[in-house]
């Protein structure tokens, strides 16, 4: 099983040193007693951090690019 696979493609295994960042948007202030009071905006946001491969060939390499391309609708 890959680590990581985009509409059906299995990336093969990246180099060391991807971490997984979980961010919460919360829309927060204070109180009248001065707490603070917060309040979750929307859903969790995933970021995948430090993605890097040893190599890749070139056809590998633009297929997999499409494929990041696609999935972020640039």
């Amino acid at each position: 099983m890959a680590y990581l696979a985009i509409n059906g493609y299995e990336l093969p295994p990246c180099k060391r040193g991807v971490s997984v960042v979980v961010t919460t948007v919360v829309d927060s202030g204070r109180d009248a007693n001065g707490a603070v009071v917060g309040q979750r905006v929307g859903r969790d946001q995933y970021k995948i951090d430090g993605l890097e491969w040893a190599w890749l060939t070139a056809g590998t390499d633009s297929l997999y690019l499409e494929q990041f391309l696609r999935l972020c609708r640039i």
